[in-house]
């Protein structure tokens, strides 16, 4: 399975997580991410960006000249929140709320036209972004992809 067709997938399973089901949801491959992701915190103090980190191919070699690479991609859900604003609605997500959501619908998921399942590698300690009142916190997951 392509990369973007693994962001695409991992974005609609997120889309049908119950806390996250009013949460902005956006692929990092399509339109201005930036803009895309400050507009959605601006208005609801919270959103996912489903994207990839890292692509490695399977060992040099194996790979036959014009064949279509393949290997291991990790995907990456990074979560926003406005956590001041945000809290103050009890029914709003949290971030580590969210985070383990993420981590229990993605891991061990997979699309009829993947190879592998998405393995759970790592979710990261929350973090302010550059003094803006804003946290973030990123879920990540290992799989096999084509280029």
């Amino acid at each position: 399975m392509k990369i973007h067709e693994i962001v695409r997938d991992a974005a609609d399973t997120i889309r049908e997580i119950g806390i996250l089901s009013r949460v902005a949801v956006i692929e990092e491959d399509k339109g201005n991410v930036a803009t895309e992701l400050e507009s959605a915190v601006g208005r609801t103090n919270f959103a996912v960006v489903v994207g990839w980190d890292g692509f490695t191919p399977r060992i040099v070699g194996e790979t036959a000249p014009h064949e279509t690479p393949f290997g291991s991609v990790t995907i990456v859900a990074t979560i926003f929140e406005k956590p001041v604003v945000n809290r103050a609605n009890p029914s709003a997500p949290r971030i580590l709320q969210a985070a383990q959501e993420i981590a229990k619908a993605l891991d061990g998921a997979a699309s009829e036209a993947m190879d592998d399942v998405m393995h759970l590698r790592r979710i990261s300690p929350v973090s302010e972004v550059e003094r803006s009142g804003v946290v973030m916190c990123t879920v990540e997951f290992e799989t096999k992809a084509t280029l």
